[in-house]
């Protein structure tokens, strides 16, 4: 399985506070604090995502005690835009896996 490269996206960098991530290679994102211990690993779908799925992560570099990392399904206002829909009366599904090192 392929892993989306977050290799310069460590909690202390600014960039990733607050930012949408679209145009995903894979299903699979490891990042984490920048000494690399305690990575956390997100597979989505068994690595498999079309091309609206992102993954959002916000906090404040350096002074959040936490972060939010939310795999999504479409990007914001992407409604009538190839969305993937589930139909009326119908199941759907979205596998997310969570791993800490």
């Amino acid at each position: 399985m392929t892993e989306t490269s977050f290799a310069d996206k460590c909690f202390n960098n600014p960039a990733m506070a607050a930012r949408i991530h679209t145009q995903l290679k894979s299903g699979v994102f490891k990042y984490g604090p920048k000494s690399g211990d305690d990575d956390v690993t997100i597979t989505v779908n068994e690595g498999n995502v079309g091309p609206t799925f992102s993954l959002v992560t916000w906090g404040k570099a350096n002074e959040s005690p936490f972060w939010a990392v939310e795999p999504w399904m479409v990007t914001p206002l992407s409604a009538g835009n190839n969305a993937p829909t589930v139909p009326p009366h119908s199941n759907g599904v979205f596998k997310v896996e969570v791993k800490i090192k």
